[in-house]
């Protein structure tokens, strides 16, 4: 039982990553998300591949922390 408040503190900075991820690519859709490269061109400062990488990446994560939480007695919040 003892593992469960470090379950939940990594479930929730894993939701917080998450969502920052998801703020972060809703805000490229606004081109105030393009930076200059110095060259005359603008670019995004992430590509989306990369941040929708990520995202599921800390899905896959969340997911997992769940089934652990599950098989140790019940989710966590």
């Amino acid at each position: 039982m003892s593992r469960k408040p470090d379950l939940a503190d990594e479930l929730t900075r894993l939701r917080k990553l998450l969502a920052n991820y998801e703020e972060l690519e809703a805000e490229m859709a606004d081109e105030a998300c393009y930076v200059a490269r110095g060259n005359g061109f603008c670019d995004t400062k992430f590509s989306e591949a990369f941040v929708e990488g990520q995202q599921e990446r800390l899905r896959r994560q969340i997911a997992a922390l769940e089934r652990m939480s599950e098989s140790q007695g019940g989710p966590i919040e």
